[in-house]
Parts: structure tokens; sequence; C-alpha cells
């Protein structure tokens, strides 16, 4: 006995397959459509989280880079005749290397350089002089990207004491 419905289930068949291969490349589309803001996002915050690392690494390198500049003031180990400059210098009093180093992730090199000057000072009444010494750190990256270049500024009190033999500086 012949079947009757046979060739006609066989081509409904085969025009199911084509309907369900197009239905299956617009569900894969979807779904890449979809996952791409899942995967974009957070690599994008990573990169954004990174910098932000870096900004706040190069921050702790300058207030490093104070405290060792205020360190050396109370010692008296930086000539007082730095501090006769009433505009920013040109050359650095120091210019040395520091480096931010995220293992795996980031390593970067920077030129430090310190900058010091004084634009006035005042006469106190035991012929004391008082001033503002202005100090500039200046954070440079090595490479072609100089626009990263940062500076931090800060200012401390210095008493310059005139005795009879010598002179001395005290930051106050």
């Amino acid at each position: 006995m012949k079947n009757r419905l046979g060739p006609n289930i066989l081509h409904f068949s085969m025009k199911r397959k084509a309907y369900l291969l197009l239905e299956l490349l617009i569900a894969l589309s979807l779904l890449v459509l979809c996952a791409i803001p899942l995967v974009r996002n957070p690599l994008f915050l990573a990169r954004k989280e990174i910098a932000t690392f870096e900004k706040i690494e190069m921050e702790r390198l300058a207030e490093l880079a104070f405290a060792e500049l205020l360190e050396k003031l109370y010692q008296n180990e930086i000539p007082l005749k730095l501090f006769e400059e009433t505009n920013m210098p040109k050359d650095p009093y120091q210019r040395d290397v520091a480096s931010v180093d995220l293992p795996g992730i980031l390593n970067k090199k920077f030129t430090r350089e310190f900058f010091l000057w004084m634009p006035a000072r005042k006469l106190g009444t035991d012929q004391n002089e008082f001033g503002l010494l202005h100090i500039k750190i200046k954070l440079s990256p090595f490479g072609k990207n100089k626009d990263a270049t940062r500076n931090f500024s800060y200012r401390v009190f210095i008493e310059i004491k005139k005795n009879n033999t010598k002179t001395e500086g005290k930051v106050l």
C-alpha cells in the first residue's frame, strides 16, 4: 500500500529545515548583540579603574616626595642659596625616577623633578627673615605621552635665622 502523504511530508520537512536555519541565525545574531554590552562595559570599567589607580599612585608619589623634601628642610640639608630664587627656576633642584607598579597590568616609570623658590621675604622683629617657600613637583611619564605630565604644588613657611656666625633655615 502506497502512502499518499509521503512526498508531501518530505517536502514540508525540507521547508521546515530552511526556516529552522534562518531562525537559528537570527537567534545567534540577537545573542551576540545582547552580549556586546555585557563584555564591553566591564572592559571599559577595568581600563578606567587602572587609569584611576595610576592617578592615585602619582598623587602618592608626589606626597612622598614632598615628605622627603620636608625632612631635608627640617634637617637643614637643603642649601639656603636655593631660597634666593624669586621666580620658578628653569633647572630643577633634584631629578630622579619613580615608578607605578601594578603586577601584571601596569608598570610605568616617571621622572620626578623638584623646583624650589621663594618669591618674597619679610623681615621679622629680631632680624630674622620669614618667607613662603614654593615647592613644585613635576611627574612626567617616560615615552611619547607627554600630556600625562602632572604638577603638584606645595607651600611651606620658612624662618631664616641670621646669627653672627651662620645662617640657617627653619620650617615653621
